[in-house]
């Protein structure tokens, strides 16, 4: 039985493989994942997603598996166009992380908007298959006026009189405020 270093290297070589095949396997079926969001495909996504998911969308909004599909199953979202890179894949046990750019034109309730986003996409072992259990993007355009001017991020509240503060903060907390220019 090989002890010390050896075996070290054996176990760590072992695990790197075991790692490129993960990460192989969920660059397909991330690639699966978006193919099925572009043809409006529930039964792949059905396939491909958790029970327990969370898609929260750049606008902070959010569904849970059954929400996500109806939405997708009744073209709530029509996805037009989609182009996604993982930059890195980080397997750890039973997860993967994600992590990449996601650009898209995407036809919501008729209203076509541009996506520019960064993300962050969970999968995980189920009973020994990959499920896809959450997503969280971030709007580029917020990154890049957040560098700019930490600020820009910041509710005026300054500039509020004091009886509408409150009304501002309690909306803050049930989801963006679309008034500013910021969301």
């Amino acid at each position: 039985m090989r002890t010390g270093l050896g075996a070290r290297i054996g176990i760590n070589m072992a695990n790197q493989l075991k790692d490129e095949a993960a990460i192989a396997e969920i660059k397909a079926l991330e690639d699966r994942r978006y193919r099925a969001m572009l043809a409006g495909d529930i039964a792949v996504l059905d396939e491909l997603c958790s029970d327990d998911l969370i898609y929260t969308h750049s606008k902070a909004d959010f569904d849970d598996k059954q929400s996500y599909l109806h939405k997708v199953g009744a073209r709530y979202f029509t996805y037009l166009e989609i182009t996604h890179s993982a930059d890195r894949i980080l397997v750890v046990d039973g997860a993967a992380l994600v992590t990449g750019r996601m650009t898209a034109n995407v036809s919501v309730v008729g209203t076509i908007r541009a996506r520019d986003n960064r993300y962050l996409a969970v999968w995980v072992r189920e009973q020994g298959a990959w499920k896809f259990v959450a997503y969280q993007p971030t709007r580029r355009q917020l990154m890049s006026r957040a560098f700019a001017d930490p600020n820009a991020l910041l509710v005026p509240t300054a500039t509020l009189p004091p009886f509408q503060i409150l009304p501002v903060l309690d909306r803050l907390q049930k989801g963006p405020i679309s008034e500013y220019p910021f969301v």
